[in-house]
């Protein structure tokens, strides 16, 4: 039998008070947001590791593409590096100078600076090289074929890598418009500021409508132009017609702006591919070219040139690379390239001292290296130098329209493939023949605009090159226009910070140079003697401090070498040189680093960096 509980005088009752209750709900509390904290805090390290992992894996990816590229580049060719920093650009208005303000006094901007985002407070200078030489490899046009039969391959190319440009989206949507260069490109668009507004989009101009204003959405590009013969090559091989027109036509041929069916520059060369240039190759006409010159204007235009994105044929060869480097003809001026001419003073050359933005005056007579030197610059498929000085021509009978601080054009997404102009191309519903070819060209067109594209949220790109000189402690010598690290570690360029880049034979210093052996005198022995390779050979002048814009220069044989140093026109006298030429020298190492922004957070960059070999001159 069970007693009745009795509670004892005195005795607390049972449960809880309201205190101990607070108490042990906030030390609950106290342990959720501990362990929420604790859990976020893992998320977010799990979460920035896996960003993390898959940003490396890509970069992974970047460089062994870019990897197998520099495996295949042969010497057969030319190597032309571009180092450029942004120029005039804080502002709404574009105002090169040429020069560059790397360092600056607290809390101000550099007249160069760009921003990376939006909401960026610390603007800075930023590099857009570029990069241009030539592979043997097998390589396939990016543009969708015509017909399955029509598949253009060669197994030389060129390889340009560089910053991209979009191009301004209209303020109104006007897709019906078949003339409207924004939505339907065309291939003799030279993406000339001046000549359409959508084109007036320089990289970093600080300017609202710009889509390359900030760095954290600019495009690096990898453009591959195939080179071809159309010669040599047989015509494709048609198992049907085309849109209706006969296998065996002449218009289904391949010849100088037309190769498996696809449009072809006439020359790889952007001097030549000019439009309107008047003593180039003939404009191709209705009866040889799928894309023939006086029909519907905003599909068959008579010039292809590769700024407009669509282009990545050109009839020629590497002997035809070699021999317009090499011998410089100047059998017309309308195809004469733009005398580079850098915004200082190049020794020697041109009569002025000071940075300018006019013609120069009194030009020096052109030498062979300065002609080689042109004809290498036009290997870029745009003027992208801003201080080029397009009015010098070396003939006198044309001006060059090679627009300057131009850029290959290319878009993320094609801006009218699903048009009404477009679309039907693949369906067929309603369009035959000629229509049909039309519809089915925009589209191509329209692919072609992203086809280049490498790596999206690249907001800076530098291209360095060494003859793999050491310095004292074993650091590898690079060189390149003048850039500054933060080895203060404040988070901006200032006094305390260190040079970690200079220009080659910048001060004399560090120059290299080629031995060869020299006749022997009478009775004597072999000498051997040392060519010294020079600013004049590689920049065809002495660059000087802040210089927005360098181009390097590695072509075939060296011109300044000189065989017969006494100008006898005698050639293997005792102590000259037993050579008649030396080949031109080229980098051993060639350094990229680049930056990408984050997709989610364009605050947060991530830098990589790559090492690729050069190779080798041939044996002689």
């Amino acid at each position: 039998m069970h007693e009745p509980i009795q509670q004892r005088p005195g005795a607390r009752p049972a449960g809880f008070t309201l205190l101990e209750v607070l108490v042990a709900v906030g030390a609950v509390a106290l342990v959720a947001v501990g362990l929420a904290t604790i859990f976020d805090s893992v998320g977010k390290t799990v979460s920035g590791g896996r960003r993390i992992s898959l940003l490396t894996q890509y970069a992974g990816l970047l460089e062994n593409r870019m990897r197998r590229d520099f495996d295949a580049m042969t010497r057969d060719g030319v190597l032309v590096i571009r180092q450029q920093w942004t120029d005039g650009t804080i502002g709404a208005t574009w105002s090169p100078d040429g020069l560059v303000t790397l360092v600056v006094p607290n809390n101000t901007a550099s007249a160069d600076a760009v921003r990376l985002h939006a909401r960026d407070e610390a603007p800075r200078p930023r590099r857009i090289d570029e990069l241009v030489f030539f592979v043997r490899d097998s390589v396939r046009s990016a543009r969708p074929p015509l017909h399955a039969d029509a598949v253009a391959e060669s197994s030389e190319a060129r390889i340009y890598y560089g910053h991209g440009a979009a191009h301004i989206h209209p303020l109104t949507d006007v897709e019906s418009d078949l003339t409207n260069r924004f939505y339907f490109p065309r291939t003799d668009d030279t993406n000339h500021r001046g000549l359409y507004p959508t084109f007036d989009a320089p990289l970093g101009l600080n300017r609202a409508d710009n889509p390359n204003r900030y760095a954290s959405d600019w495009t690096l590009l990898r453009h591959v132009t195939l080179l071809v013969n159309p010669e040599s090559a047989r015509p494709p091989a048609l198992s049907g017609p085309v849109f209706g027109i006969a296998p065996t036509s002449s218009r289904l041929g391949n010849n100088d702006f037309q190769y498996a069916l696809q449009p072809a520059a006439p020359s790889i060369f952007k001097a030549i591919n000019r439009p309107g240039v008047l003593f180039g190759p003939d404009a191709p006409n209705a009866a040889f070219a799928l894309r023939p010159t006086g029909q519907s204007p905003e599909v068959f235009r008579p010039a292809f040139v590769f700024a407009s994105g669509l282009i990545d044929i050109a009839t020629s060869d590497l002997n035809e690379v070699r021999a317009m480097v090499t011998s410089m003809p100047e059998a017309s001026a309308f195809m004469i390239p733009g005398r580079p001419r850098p915004p200082l003073k190049p020794t020697g050359r041109f009569n002025y001292t000071a940075p300018t933005t006019t013609r120069p005056t009194n030009p020096a007579a052109a030498t062979s290296l300065d002609l080689a030197h042109d004809w290498m610059a036009q290997l870029f498929p745009t003027e992208s130098n801003p201080m080029t000085d397009a009015m010098f021509k070396i003939g006198g009978a044309q001006d060059s329209t090679d627009p300057l601080g131009a850029r290959l054009r290319y878009e993320q997404t094609p801006p009218a493939l699903l048009n009404d102009n477009v679309i039907n191309a693949t369906s067929g519903a309603g369009a035959t023949g000629q229509q049909a070819l039309a519809m089915a060209i925009r589209r191509a067109d329209q692919l072609m605009l992203g086809s280049s594209i490498f790596a999206a949220r690249c907001s800076e790109f530098i291209v360095e090159w060494s003859f793999g000189q050491t310095l004292i402690g074993g650091e590898i010598l690079w060189y390149g226009p003048e850039r500054y690290a933060d080895t203060s570690n404040n988070g901006r360029i200032d006094g305390p910070d260190s040079l970690i880049t200079l220009p080659y034979g910048a001060g004399g210093l560090n120059l290299v140079g080629q031995a060869y052996t020299t006749q022997p005198p009478l009775g004597g022995l072999p000498g051997i003697g040392v060519h010294t390779v020079t600013q004049r050979l590689i920049y065809g002048y002495s660059p000087v401090s802040g210089q927005a814009c360098l181009t390097s220069y590695f072509g075939y044989v060296d011109p300044t070498f000189n065989a017969d140093p006494d100008f006898d026109n005698v050639f293997g006298e005792p102590g000259e040189p037993v050579v008649r030429s030396l080949p031109w020298t080229w980098p051993r190492l060639i350094r990229v680093t680049m930056t990408l922004a984050d997709p989610i957070d364009p605050s947060i960059e991530s830098t990589f960096q790559f090492v690729f070999n050069v190779p080798d001159a041939p044996t002689r």
